[in-house]
C-alpha cells in the first residue's frame, strides 16, 4: 500500500512540475514582449517565484506541498489550481 501511495505522490509531483515548467516558459516569453519597465519587474518577480518552487521540487520533493508558515499540508485542490502555492488556505 505504501509503495502505491509513494508512486501516486511521485506522479502528482511530476505533473505539477510539468505545469510549473510551462508557467516559467510562458512568463519568460511574456517578459520578452513587455515594453513597460514596471510590468517587466513584476514578471521577473513572478518568474523568480516559479523558479524557486521548481528548485524546491527538484532539490527536495518531499517539501513540495508543505505550507511555509504552519508547516502543514497545502490542500490538493489549492495546488491543482495554483501549483506554485507555498501557503495553505488557512495561512493565506
Amino acid at each position: 500500500m505504501k509503495k502505491r501511495k509513494e508512486k501516486i505522490a511521485e506522479a502528482i509531483i511530476e505533473s505539477q512540475k510539468q505545469k510549473i515548467v510551462l508557467m516559467v516558459q510562458d512568463c519568460e516569453r511574456h517578459i520578452e514582449l513587455v515594453k513597460n519597465t514596471k510590468e517587466m519587474d513584476i514578471q521577473k518577480q513572478i518568474l523568480q517565484h516559479y523558479q524557486k518552487v521548481l528548485n524546491t521540487i527538484n532539490d527536495n520533493p518531499d517539501s513540495y506541498g508543505i505550507c511555509v508558515r504552519c508547516k502543514g499540508d497545502i490542500e490538493v485542490d489549492r495546488l491543482e489550481i495554483m501549483p506554485t502555492a507555498v501557503v495553505c488556505k488557512k495561512c493565506s
